[in-house]
């Protein structure tokens, strides 16, 4: 019997050398394919963490500011009819709306404009007014008692409104101006020499902090009252307002009259 003693062919050399550069070429695709897909995950995780920051100030910022601003406003109206259960029951309504978009805005940071000449000319129209006022009551009191000379300083209208409509009739404050933003409120300090300026914390182009801190150097006389929305951070927040300068601080979630007794304390200063 005549046994088969034929042996697999070798490989040539060249084909091995393909191979092998076949194999080098695939560990590259693959380990850049795993890079592109971890590139992608992080991208993907740091878009979802823009995201969810943006919704939290658009909350912070916005929904919560017309929340408080419209709670302002109501509880002003809501003195001149105490027994009412309906007014009772809207205004439970806000604090929960308050309380909820303040809760979901913590969350979410835990885990991660009208036209400008509409706008301008509607400013300098209100501006105007308070001025006319102020000169106005100046004049009027004259030999009398004089009013604390109040600017409201905050970044959302409707909030800036709720502001004037708890100031507004009180015999001893007049409101003199109401600036959108820091650097605002300190160029309108230097015009207006206002006794009290009430001072956003949270706002464009100069906050609140900065704002305080430029305005007691120049405007020293000038009482500010601080004023924000974070109540997680108060303690923190008033600390900063007051090393800036500022003589009080009040929480948004505040009632009126804690804002109004804040003004007259710090106005009486005068």
């Amino acid at each position: 019997m005549i046994e088969n003693s034929k042996q697999p062919n070798p490989i040539p050399e060249k084909s091995r050398e393909q191979l092998m550069r076949e194999l080098a070429s695939l560990k590259a695709s693959l380990a850049s394919e795993k890079n592109r897909r971890r590139k992608m995950t992080l991208e993907r995780a740091e878009t979802e963490q823009r995201e969810r920051r943006r919704i939290a100030d658009l909350l912070h910022d916005d929904l919560q500011q017309l929340l408080v601003g419209a709670r302002f406003q109501f509880q002003i109206f809501a003195k001149d009819h105490p027994e009412s259960p309906i007014l009772e029951n809207i205004a439970q309504l806000l604090d929960r709306s308050v309380a909820a978009t303040r809760h979901l805005s913590q969350q979410l940071r835990s885990t991660a404009a009208p036209p400008a000449g509409s706008a301008d000319s509607q400013k300098q129209v209100i501006q105007n007014s308070h001025e006319r006022q102020a000169a106005q009551a100046d004049a009027l009191n004259e030999g009398g008692s004089k009013k604390i000379r109040v600017l409201l300083a905050d970044d959302h209208q409707v909030m800036r409104q709720g502001l004037l409509s708890i100031v507004t009739g009180h015999p001893r404050i007049q409101v003199v101006g109401e600036a959108e933003n820091g650097r605002e409120a300190v160029e309108m300090a230097r015009r207006l020499r206002p006794d009290v300026v009430v001072m956003d914390l949270n706002m464009p182009e100069m906050d609140g902090l900065k704002a305080t801190g430029r305005l007691k150097a120049e405007l020293p006389e000038v009482r500010v009252i601080g004023l924000s929305m974070y109540e997680e951070e108060e303690i923190a927040i008033a600390k900063a307002m007051r090393f800036a300068g500022a003589e009080a601080y009040i929480n948004k979630s505040a009632s009126p009259d804690e804002l109004l007794k804040a003004i007259d304390a710090v106005g009486d200063f005068r």
